[in-house]
């Protein structure tokens, strides 16, 4: 039973964690500017000599931009991604800009979260809490051996579960929405079989 109990606790840590990784968020509806700042190993700013490139990956991983020339603004080097590109293909962009000054080179890399609220995680935190409510009342019907409390539980895993597979975690959908879906949904599954037939076996040697 604790080991159980640390697993439902772990499924409802994940996406938190996962949620964590710090990104920009920009709305689909209007051009992005991406900036980096570049420096050389004293730290004194880049001149315009130097030269940086960003390649960009969509969300499925498809590279949309790749080794583009950044243009230099005197602080930092920017890169415009046009709106018509990233409309309505919401999720995380993986950012990697290389800079070259011929004695010295530079990468970074980070992620941008492209959504049409412009917010990263409405829909995603009410999906969170409903998830965290349904653990709990799965957690309370099984330490306490209420079949009806922890059977609907695990339907309402189901559901969630369900939800998630076809619409994703507000504007986020890839394998990793898809896969804890799938995860939400078996446990769901499990339970729901494994209660009903104890029960049913109770009955039956009853």
């Amino acid at each position: 039973m604790k080991k159980l109990i640390l697993i439902l606790l772990a499924l409802i840590i994940l996406p938190i964690a996962i949620a964590a990784d710090p990104l920009y968020v920009y709305d689909d509806k209007e051009d992005v500017d991406l900036k980096i700042n570049c420096q050389y190993s004293d730290y004194s700013l880049c001149n315009s000599t130097v030269n940086c490139y960003i390649t960009i990956n969509d969300p499925d991983t498809t590279n949309i931009v790749k080794n583009a020339t950044m243009t230099y603004n005197d602080v930092y080097y920017n890169y415009t991604l046009q709106q018509n590109i990233i409309e309505r293909n919401f999720g995380e962009y993986a950012i990697s800009a290389y800079c070259d000054s011929g004695s010295e080179s530079s990468l970074t890399q980070y992620k941008i979260l492209i959504s049409s609220e412009n917010s990263r995680f409405p829909t995603y935190i009410l999906l969170l809490i409903i998830l965290v409510f349904i653990y709990f009342l799965l957690v309370l019907g099984i330490t306490r051996n209420e079949i009806v409390t922890a059977s609907l539980a695990s339907m309402g895993l189901i559901v969630v579960g369900i939800y998630m597979h076809m619409n994703g975690m507000g504007d986020i959908k890839n394998w990793m929405t898809d896969m804890f879906a799938l995860i939400n949904m078996a446990i769901g599954c499990f339970l729901l079989l494994k209660i009903w037939g104890e029960e049913a076996m109770s009955q039956l040697g009853g």
